[in-house]
């Protein structure tokens, strides 16, 4: 058989084949199992809704306390696993700060939220302090300190203006910092005295935040840290002056600055 041919009738079958598969009716049953399963793997984020995240094991490995949403939901609630009785309980729920009202997030959060690929709504993240008494929860723009014995929770309120970020426990569980407009906050758990520890920011200056490179190329988050003995507080100031600023424009709201 010449060469030429050959290669023709090469090239020609799989295209002939390709034409009767196209015209046999395909298996209704497939289909219905196809599209079953592209919603499930659709409604259950990749098969990722339900799955413990974020663990983090109390002092001496008494227990584990870890976020868990439902099956279908993006709704996470804080659990506690104890290691020596099996036994799970739900230490704090969305629900129960929320009220059934909408979740409520600054830009900043948004942001952050969008840089470390978190699409779960309700309690997104948690601290546990060193001695594993205390459990600070940020959720909707207020913050909130968990008693693990008693599961009592309550809000740490402020009268600074801005959105808190960043907000942790001291290592000693006794205060709480965070991040309000640039500017670093401390309060005393015990006396609910609150107190601004830095100052300067505004313009092009900031306090105790990562800036945009630390964050994208160096998986830093964090712009303050404290001492091992809840003393002192280390913290980064960034200055952009000088630095080209560049505005992007949103086609939903072109209206927005």
């Amino acid at each position: 058989m010449p060469a030429r041919l050959f290669a023709a009738i090469m090239v020609l079958l799989p295209s002939v084949a390709h034409a009767q598969d196209a015209r046999r009716p395909r298996d209704e049953s497939t289909l219905a199992e196809s599209e079953g399963f592209l919603r499930q793997y659709a409604e259950t984020y990749r098969f990722s809704l339900g799955r413990p995240r974020s663990a983090q094991v109390a002092p001496g490995g008494s227990a584990v306390l870890f976020l868990r949403s439902q099956p279908r939901s993006f709704v996470q609630d804080l659990f506690e696993f104890d290691c020596r009785t099996g036994v799970e309980r739900v230490l704090l729920t969305a629900n129960q700060i929320l009220l059934g009202g909408d979740e409520q997030l600054s830009a900043e959060e948004k942001a952050l939220r969008e840089r470390l690929r978190l699409a779960a709504k309700g309690i997104a993240r948690f601290d546990l302090s060193d001695d594993g008494t205390k459990v600070l929860v940020p959720l909707s723009n207020r913050l909130f300190v968990i008693k693990r014995e008693s599961r009592k929770s309550a809000e740490v309120r402020s009268s600074a203006s801005g959105f808190p970020l960043d907000p942790s426990l001291s290592p000693d569980g006794a205060r709480l910092a965070c991040v309000r407009n640039g500017e670093i906050y401390v309060t005393d758990l015990s006396s609910g005295q609150e107190r601004q520890i830095t100052s300067g920011a505004g313009g092009t200056i900031t306090n105790g935040t990562a800036e945009f490179v630390a964050q994208e190329e160096m998986d830093r988050m964090h712009g303050y840290w404290w001492s091992p003995n809840s003393r002192w507080i280390a913290y980064q100031q960034t200055d952009t002056a000088g630095m080209e600023t560049f505005h992007i424009l949103d086609p939903l709201h072109p209206q927005r600055e």
